[in-house]
C-alpha cells in the first residue's frame, strides 16, 4: 500500500533486515504452498476442489489431522477466484 501512495518509497535498511530475519510462516500456509507445488497450480492449471480437499485431509499439522472444514477452506484459498465459480452447465433452459 505504501508503494501505491509513494512509488519511490524504500524502507530503511534496518526495517528490511528485521523483516528478513523474522520471516514467519504458519504451518497451514506452508501446507497450502506445498499443495500448490504438488499439484502444479497456476493460472493455466487449477485442480478440482475435491482433489485438493482429499489431499489436505491426508496431511497433518503439528500431529493433528486437518478437519474437513479447514481442508475445504484451504482448497478454496489455493484456487483462483475464477475457478471457484463452478463450471457445470444446466441441462435445461432458464
Amino acid at each position: 500500500m505504501v508503494k501505491a501512495i509513494w512509488p519511490d518509497y524504500v524502507p530503511p535498511a534496518d526495517v528490511r533486515e528485521a523483516a528478513s530475519e523474522t520471516a514467519y510462516s504458519p504451518p497451514y500456509l506452508d501446507l497450502m504452498e506445498e499443495a500448490i507445488a504438488y499439484f502444479h497450480l497456476s493460472d493455466a492449471h487449477q485442480e478440482k476442489k475435491e482433489a485438493l480437499v482429499e489431499w489436505f485431509r491426508a496431511h497433518r499439522v503439528d500431529g493433528a489431522q486437518i478437519s474437513g472444514n479447514l481442508a475445504t477452506a484451504m482448497a478454496t484459498l489455493v484456487r483462483l477466484p475464477s475457478a471457484q465459480k463452478g463450471g457445470a452447465k444446466r441441462s435445461w433452459a432458464r
